[in-house]
């Protein structure tokens, strides 16, 4: 918020962006405080929302409603985490192999964590996705919102995101697909692409 010279109050339009999780928490945010009977969307001034190459699901386990993930894999890490939560899963993902130059990059981070997430870590980021889709009808109608994914994401599926995007329920929603590209679109080749169209997309949102 801010006060203009005639001393009125006015909030400052927020446009949200979150990438691969940062995307899957500002939705379920949002499903939040559109719940909320504060109408604080509105009081906050939430204007519109980008989702680069957001965590709508996990590739490794596959579909949200296959029998499989809600049956076998679900409740065995939910098991896991209760029985044995600080226990840390060994990484599976053997790093990206269309652009490796990434994998050197997340090795020389100093703020990176090198080691597997725990079992009570991996339950909640695996619930969270399907807590996601679950209430899917909760996220606003009214507020923009903007998905922007690789076709060839080897993280977060692309076909999930798309099936997400086609079930939600929205007045102003719009799918942008990457080609030649894998799932950090904010570092790989051609990562302006990305840049541009949330430029003009949020310039269209004014």
């Amino acid at each position: 918020m801010y006060i203009r010279d005639n001393d009125i109050i006015e909030t400052v339009p927020i446009y949200l962006v979150g990438y691969s999780m940062g995307a899957n928490i500002i939705l379920r945010a949002l499903q939040l405080l559109n719940k909320s009977n504060d109408n604080l969307i509105s009081k906050l001034n939430i204007k519109a929302f980008i989702s680069l190459a957001g965590m709508i699901s996990i590739k490794n386990i596959g579909s949200i409603d296959s029998l499989k993930y809600k049956y076998l894999f679900l409740p065995i890490i939910k098991m896991l985490s209760y029985v044995c939560p600080t226990y840390r899963l060994r990484k599976k993902h053997s790093g990206f192999k269309r652009f490796p130059y990434i994998n050197d990059l997340m090795n020389f981070d100093k703020l990176r964590y090198k080691k597997g997430m725990t079992n009570k870590l991996a339950y909640e980021v695996i619930k969270s996705v399907y807590i996601l889709k679950k209430y899917i009808n909760d996220i606003p109608q009214n507020v923009p919102i903007l998905f922007i994914h690789s076709r060839h994401d080897s993280v977060c599926a692309y076909e999930e995101v798309l099936s997400f995007y086609n079930n939600l329920y929205n007045t102003n929603k719009e799918i942008y697909t990457l080609e030649n590209m894998d799932h950090v679109v904010t570092l790989e080749p051609e990562n302006e692409q990305a840049l541009n169209k949330m430029l003009t997309w949020i310039k269209k949102c004014e």
